[in-house]
């Protein structure tokens, strides 16, 4: 019971977070629902074989999703490398939502220690079901108020074509490396010290890639 559990929440959330990625960069959602929901599969079955099977630590779990993320944009999908990894780090925006979602519940008496330590625990369906819903609901509003960015191109991509790298792109990539970094690290101080210390400083640095994306949809001159 507990397996089809698992599956069911973590196939709704990577549901949820494949409709945060493609309407925030105005990507067409429907067109791929047979596509998504093989990858919501195996991104699910994958982290039931870390978290629950083999007792890997979430760190780990996240990373295999982050990187099964950005190789479903590649090759499934077809988008240009470089435009997969930047949609991919809408990750990020769900585990913000996710992390607040933990902490907000946690102020009205969540056992914490379950949701950390536990990942098939009733604490954590709820704030996993609920962080879902959370950015299933953005990922509508961004829609419905056309909120999202347009400068990548409708996939699939000539992936054969080589494009130069921006400055600004550079700046993105930079940022990119920096908010791996703290992010990992803020999810091992939740994880090890119950600590949420590096939690602004990921809010911060993912703002400041929404800003250069937001910058790079304003000047945009050439398709991606």
């Amino acid at each position: 019971m507990s397996f089809v559990l698992y599956v069911i929440f973590g196939a709704i959330e990577i549901f949820s977070v494949f409709a945060l990625m493609f309407k925030v960069f105005s990507l067409p959602y429907r067109e791929y629902l047979k596509e998504i929901g093989i990858m919501s599969a195996l991104v699910t079955l994958s982290s039931y074989l870390l978290r629950v099977y083999l007792g890997i630590d979430m760190i780990v779990d996240m990373t295999v999703s982050f990187v099964m993320l950005i190789l479903f944009m590649r090759y499934m999908i077809r988008i240009k490398l470089f435009r997969a990894i930047m949609i991919s780090l809408t990750y990020f925006a769900y585990a913000i939502i996710n992390t607040g979602t933990f902490l907000i519940y946690s102020l009205f008496g969540l056992n914490s220690d379950a949701v950390i330590n536990d990942s098939s625990s009733l604490a954590a369906y709820a704030v996993q079901f609920t962080s879902s819903v959370i950015a299933a609901v953005v990922a509508y509003l961004i829609y419905k108020r056309n909120l999202g960015f347009s400068y990548i191109i409708r996939p699939p991509h000539d992936t054969f074509v080589k494009s130069k790298i921006s400055a600004q792109e550079m700046r993105v990539i930079l940022l990119v490396g920096a908010s791996f970094l703290v992010f990992f690290m803020t999810v091992l101080l939740i994880t090890q010290n119950k600590t949420f210390a590096g939690f602004p400083v990921v809010i911060f640095l993912y703002a400041a890639l929404l800003y250069l994306a937001y910058k790079r949809d304003m000047t945009h001159d050439r398709p991606y």
